[in-house]
């Protein structure tokens, strides 16, 4: 057990010793994540579960706990997120949802597999409609403001992101034939900035998709939620329906598990009862754009051997301009 698995249920134990609802599962454990340690538990005798943050000597340390505990206020009512049971300065409870990932699904393939799969993927697209137009309250803006500004607009932290990503492609090799992607992204920008601003989830990759056999259940994880427009959304949900291994060298990319877009897209409409036309599908690849080199500026900022990531970063972009070429 780390250590801080040993902190979360520490601190698991400490709140079932006040609060005599809350239990903590003789299950296992969920699957742990970088910034957090996850047990299971009980609050009134329903199945719940309990999230320690642990970056906890880091500055602004409750800033990935207050965010998620934000979204989730935030979208209560629309039923695709877990409901917020109990929130401390370190952790929060929030119900168990029955199932298992999108991701964990794709090991179960069968015959009936890719007519559940769509199914599924017009859910998704609705779910994603349903928070791409939640309005906005102030109170929300203020709150979420105070958390991730840093004196900075959305306009001024793209542009940094941007200019980073102009810095790579002059000092990392195999970046140097990827500005064209970048010009894209520019060309599309104004547009995209001038659409009414949202809060949107960034990390929606398939092991934060919760399913079972009937199929949708909700999206979890929360602790990455940044303002944003529809289009930029958007472009972060296109960016994560495929998965890429990341540990195959560059000959043996391929892009599996899937989740097909033409049913996400059709969900989403339906729900949003406004079209994806050609217009928004050019400003949507132009930020899945985005979100790539976003996650390639944090992977050059970490320090991390850019050799090992290139293929898998460089094979997203080429697909996505291929895409619009």
């Amino acid at each position: 057990m780390d250590s801080y698995l040993k902190l979360a249920y520490k601190a698991a134990q400490e709140f079932a010793s006040y609060d005599s609802r809350f239990s903590i599962s003789n299950k296992k454990p969920l699957l742990q994540g970088n910034k957090n340690r996850v047990l299971r538990g009980y609050y009134e005798d329903k199945p719940v579960v309990f999230k320690f943050y642990t970056d906890l000597l880091k500055p602004n340390y409750f800033k990935s706990k207050s965010t998620e505990s934000l979204f989730l206020r935030h979208a209560a009512a629309t039923n695709v997120v877990p409901k917020l049971i109990f929130e401390s300065e370190n952790f929060v409870i929030i119900e168990e949802i029955p199932g298992c990932s999108l991701e964990q699904k794709f090991s179960q393939f069968n015959l009936n597999f890719n007519h559940w799969l769509s199914k599924v993927a017009i859910s998704v697209g609705s779910a994603h409609a349903c928070l791409a137009n939640l309005l906005v309250s102030q109170e929300v803006f203020s709150n979420y403001y105070n958390l991730h500004s840093h004196g900075k607009t959305l306009e001024q932290n793209i542009n940094d992101i941007l200019e980073t990503s102009l810095t790579i492609c002059k000092e990392v090799e195999n970046f140097q034939g990827l500005l064209n992607t970048i010009d894209y992204i520019y060309e599309h920008l104004g547009k995209i900035l001038n659409q009414p601003r949202i809060l949107y989830k960034y990390d929606n990759n398939l092991g934060n998709i919760i399913v079972n056999n009937r199929g949708f259940q909700k999206f979890i994880d929360f602790e990455e939620c940044y303002e944003g427009t529809k289009a930029i959304y958007l472009g972060a949900i296109f960016d994560c329906l495929h998965q890429i291994p990341w540990n195959l060298p560059a000959d043996r990319l391929t892009i599996r598990q899937s989740l097909p877009w033409k049913y996400i897209k059709h969900g989403y409409e339906l729900y949003g009862n406004e079209a994806i036309d050609s217009f928004l599908f050019e400003q949507i690849i132009a930020m899945a754009m985005f979100n790539a080199w976003f996650r390639i500026t944090r992977t050059w900022k970490a320090n991390l051997d850019m050799s090992f990531w290139s293929p898998r970063f460089c094979k997203r972009l080429e697909t996505y301009w291929d895409m619009i070429a």
